[in-house]
């Protein structure tokens, strides 16, 4: 497997598009020789059909869900901090983690709890509905504001940034700052708590890797693709007996 360090490569239609072409005029590695893991935005992800993403070489993905209300919090425009269109938003995000799962490419979702916005009344919503997505395997992690950017630079004139934090510990799992709606203490007992449930809900992220594996083989014998539903259902169907 191969990692190409892109923010967002789906978003770069031409660059994919050759990546197709090159895989497919490729006759020692073909839709099985090449695969790789990338990172990629809901927006971007959306406007391809799986069929395609799988003749690119796709087979792992990156998303950052991060909070559905992150998503839609980026335009502070509302009283609540959220821009409206959540239900909408939150449809958008199923279906393209469904179509990526029911196709046979893995998904890799982060979350990150501990924005202005996360507050007990919602924060277990927010949870819910990442937890449904079902990735195969998840970073889950406190914000963790990094010196010199604007989120920096806003916690520490609102004095929200703590001095008795060493370098060492100055990381997702840390408490670099101030919370605006929880003590100190939660936000890590509420990730340990996400990692644990995700476990109880959706079994081991190895499982779910299997279960991708057979979606994907009965996905590629369904296709008129002779490269996927011969090649590709055939290498899902390795991984997915363990070979």
């Amino acid at each position: 497997g191969t990692s190409i360090w892109d923010e967002d490569l789906p978003q770069k239609r031409a660059k994919m598009k050759e990546l197709q072409e090159l895989i497919a005029e490729d006759k020692e590695f073909g839709v099985t020789g090449f695969n790789y893991f990338t990172f990629g935005s809901i927006k971007a992800l959306s406007e391809y059909d799986p069929e395609e993403l799988l003749l690119s070489g796709m087979t792992m993905v990156w998303i950052g869900v991060e909070s559905l209300y992150s998503m839609l919090g980026k335009r502070q425009g509302t009283k609540d901090g959220f821009a409206g269109g959540k239900e909408e938003q939150a449809s958008d995000v199923r279906e393209v983690f469904k179509r990526l799962q029911g196709a046979g490419i893995g998904t890799i979702g982060s979350w990150i709890g501990g924005w202005d916005f996360h507050d007990h009344s919602n924060i277990t919503a927010d949870r819910e509905f990442f937890i449904s997505l079902r990735p195969t395997m998840t970073q889950i992690s406190k914000l963790l504001p990094v010196p010199e950017t604007a989120l920096w630079e806003r916690l520490k004139e609102e004095g929200r940034l703590y001095d008795d934090v060493p370098w060492k510990d100055f990381h997702f799992y840390g408490g670099a700052y101030k919370f605006k709606n929880f003590e100190r203490h939660e936000m890590l007992f509420f990730v340990e708590d996400m990692y644990k449930r995700l476990y109880d809900v959706h079994g081991p992220s190895f499982t779910r890797m299997m279960e991708d594996a057979m979606n994907g083989y009965e996905f590629c014998k369904k296709s008129k693709i002779k490269a996927l539903k011969e090649d590709k259902a055939r290498q899902f169907k390795e991984v997915a007996v363990g070979t």
